[in-house]
């Protein structure tokens, strides 16, 4: 599974979103930023990247429960980013 995550700051216009490819950019941004969401997107069997509905937060990883109707593949999702988060 691949993602990209997104750093988004609260109020911030589209353009001022911030993408990043790897989870150790993520952590490092949202440890920078504590207050401030990092996004974590999947990328789609059907193009493009999708939300996961789960983020980090002062370097946390925060999983959401969320149905898995809502069509997001969040297969692998947990062990690839549980581990080595700073705590």
């Amino acid at each position: 599974m691949s993602f990209v995550y997104v750093l988004v700051v609260n109020g911030a216009e589209w353009e001022d979103l911030v993408v990043y490819l790897t989870k150790a950019e993520a952590i490092e941004k949202s440890l920078a930023w504590p207050n401030t969401r990092v996004e974590i997107f999947a990328k789609s069997s059907k193009g493009g990247y999708r939300p996961t509905y789960c983020y980090y937060l002062a370097g946390a990883y925060v999983k959401t429960d969320l149905p898995s109707e809502d069509g997001v593949d969040r297969t692998g999702l947990d062990s690839a980013h549980v581990e080595n988060v700073p705590q």
